[in-house]
Order: C-alpha cells, then sequence, then structure tokens
C-alpha cells in the first residue's frame, strides 16, 4: 500500500477490528498469517479484502440509487397527462 500515511494507519487499525468481529475475514488472516508468518502482511490482507468489499458495495449502491433515479423520472413522465376539461352545466358549447 502506498499513499496517504494516515489514511493508511486508519485503514489498518479498521482491518484490526473487522479481524475480530468478522469471521471470514478471520480465517483470511489466519491464512495469510500461516502461510507467511508475518501478522503485518495479514493485516495489510485484510485491510486490502474489507477496501475491496467497500469498492464493491459502493458500486452497488450507486447503480441502485441510479437506477431508482430513472425509475423515478419514469414514474412523473407517465404519470404527466394532460389536464381534464371540465364542463360545467349551464356553459355554452
Amino acid at each position: 500500500m502506498c499513499g496517504n500515511r494516515q489514511l493508511r494507519s486508519i485503514i489498518v487499525q479498521l482491518a484490526w477490528m473487522t479481524v475480530r468481529k468478522d469471521g471470514s475475514l478471520l480465517e483470511k488472516f489466519d491464512k495469510v498469517y500461516k502461510s507467511s508468518g508475518s501478522k503485518q502482511k495479514a493485516i495489510i490482507a485484510v485491510a486490502r479484502e474489507t477496501n475491496d468489499k467497500n469498492i464493491c458495495s459502493n458500486k452497488e449502491r450507486r447503480r441502485l440509487q441510479n437506477k431508482s433515479k430513472r425509475n423515478k423520472s419514469c414514474i412523473k413522465i407517465i404519470r404527466k397527462k394532460e389536464p381534464k376539461e371540465t364542463i360545467r352545466t349551464g356553459d355554452r358549447v
């Protein structure tokens, strides 16, 4: 990982927190730790995994938001009709 050191530090801290709470990420951590023998490498692997999950969920959220916006605009077009003319009794035609 490269980039902003503070951001990287926060991401690694979040990875440690998620390892304690998420079983699948704990399995990932254990797998990498056993193969590499390094906790640092294992936690970076978990941080990347959580980052990938976040990116995917954000893309999905944006796709659903765009879909709902399109549906709302379609509904507005469907609802938009010509105003009905009212005929009052006593009016001359």
